[in-house]
């Protein structure tokens, strides 16, 4: 409704986005605000190794949420999210929450287990697919093998090579 512009990105080496420069640290991805005519109003990082972004989506209430993967861990804001089985060379998906002014507010980490690389599915081509209905509720959809963890709650493939799909319904609040 305002007219915003939200821009995602991914890469290594220093990013010059209008007045803001964010520095090489080996790998970030990059969240940029612009107004209706292209001006930025705000951009956030996330920094980690081999982390991407892959969607993004506003509530209502102008509020941004972002999901994508990583692949050892991810600093958002003040939080380090990290993957449940360090032994495996799997991405572990995430979703994470700004305000309208680009402020963090939380994240979340679907951690996976042995035989996941749920994050790309052929048919829709998205890696975490989540969408926001009216009220701010979140749907996010999560593909996987063996296991998921997500915060205190493990849920177990009952054939750990067969791919799993779970729906996870989140408030506005994480």
């Amino acid at each position: 409704s305002t007219g915003d512009i939200y821009l995602l990105g991914s890469g290594f080496g220093t990013w010059n986005i209008g007045s803001v420069t964010v520095p090489n640290v080996g790998g970030v991805t990059v969240l940029i605000a612009l107004d209706s005519v292209g001006d930025t109003k705000w951009v956030e990082t996330l920094q980690g190794n081999n982390s991407y972004a892959d969607q993004v989506e506003i509530d209502n209430a102008g509020n941004v949420y972002l999901s994508g993967r990583f692949l050892t861990s991810l600093i958002v804001g003040p939080d380090t999210l990290t993957k449940y089985d360090t032994t495996q060379v799997n991405y572990t998906p995430y979703i994470a929450k700004f305000d309208t002014a680009g402020a963090y507010q939380w994240s979340k980490a679907f951690k996976m287990g042995a035989y996941s690389n749920p994050l790309y599915t052929a048919s829709s081509g998205k890696n975490i697919p989540f969408g926001i209905n009216s009220n701010g509720t979140l749907f996010v959809g999560v593909n996987f093998k063996d296991r998921v963890v997500f915060d205190s709650d493990t849920i177990i493939s009952s054939y750990p090579f067969s791919e799993d799909f779970l729906m996870v319904r989140m408030s506005a609040l994480g």
